[in-house]
């Protein structure tokens, strides 16, 4: 059985080439859903390299370590500027708890990746439930070759805190089920999104260590899929070709800034710039279609966010600037 190594999940997951629903060999996100930029490694199936101490024995999850640095979408920007996700893009959707979710996307085994509710019971009937992990953390204090249990490395902050527990939720080890959906009414494997009763995410997240179905690797990185694209397929733009094209017309300068942060076009195409801070709270808000800036002198010291779209193509960016 094929990892799916959670930690890069989503993010490879939604930078595909195609949408073919009910394929075994490749997903993407559905046609005329939002297109927000992510990115990819060059090795889908490597471990996250940010492992403690780089020795790849304890491999952090993101949502542990970067979430203080995120946009209020679960996403932010490598410094390069490639805006990507590790977990549920929050602006994507919204979860209605007296219905059963939506696809999200369709996983590389060709299976179905659904929001958080779905029916009761396996058999299409029953009131409308959160599904629920069958992962829990262990209960140790001291982590052999890596960090003691404390503030700065909470249980659950490495996947190899978790282990599946038979049982103790609705999902089975891949975070899926056979049951029937609206999609699929004489039943399917369906992958659900993972959310606790607070309702934020929630290990796994999406997929669980390993696929239910059969993986292929022609389906990984930025061409996944490409080699097996029946003919009446819609391609669309990868997030590579995405996001070149948005910051070759667009620069943000200085960064950090420490007063007026400066937005330079390359082209006079009409923008909506938006500034919010770590809390998702719209502190300014500007149109342009012309070089311009936005004054940042009075604003307290630390970190906030910037997003631009352009508002005749729909695209844009979110870019994490720091205010020293």
């Amino acid at each position: 059985m094929r990892k799916s190594l959670i930690p890069c999940l989503f993010v490879i997951f939604v930078s595909c080439l195609s949408f073919r629903k009910g394929s075994s060999e490749g997903f993407a996100i559905p046609a005329g859903w939002p297109k927000p930029v992510y990115n990819f490694r060059k090795n889908p199936l490597d471990k996250d390299k940010e492992s403690y101490g780089g020795a790849g024995v304890w491999n952090r999850l993101a949502y542990f370590f970067e979430r203080p640095d995120m946009d209020p979408s679960n996403g932010h920007s490598t410094p390069d500027k490639m805006y990507h996700h590790h977990i549920d893009n929050l602006k994507m959707h919204n979860w209605d708890s007296t219905k059963h979710s939506p696809i999200v996307a369709y996983a590389w085994d060709g299976y179905p990746v659904y929001g958080p509710y779905g029916y009761a019971n396996t058999n299409g009937t029953g009131d409308i439930k959160r599904m629920t992990s069958s992962y829990v953390t262990y209960t140790y204090t001291t982590r052999i070759s890596g960090p003691d249990v404390g503030p700065g490395y909470p249980l659950g902050c490495f996947i190899e805190d978790w282990h599946y527990a038979a049982g103790t939720g609705t999902l089975d080890a891949h975070n899926g089920r056979f049951c029937v959906t609206p999609e699929y009414p004489t039943g399917t494997y369906a992958y659900f999104t993972t959310v606790g009763a607070d309702l934020l995410p929630y290990y796994p997240y999406f997929i669980g260590p390993t696929f239910y179905g059969t993986f292929s690797n022609a389906n990984t990185g930025p061409t996944g899929g490409a080699t097996t694209l029946p003919t009446d397929v819609t391609k669309y733009a990868t997030a590579v070709q995405q996001i070149n094209a948005i910051q070759d017309n667009i620069n943000l300068y200085p960064i950090p800034v420490t007063d007026k942060l400066n937005i330079s076009l390359k082209e006079n195409a009409t923008h909506t710039i938006v500034l919010y801070d770590v809390k998702g709270t719209v502190l300014q808000k500007k149109t342009i279609s012309s070089t311009s800036f936005i004054d940042m002198d009075d604003l307290p010291y630390g970190v906030y966010f910037v997003a631009i779209s352009n508002t005749t193509n729909n695209t844009g960016f979110v870019q994490r600037i720091v205010k020293q």
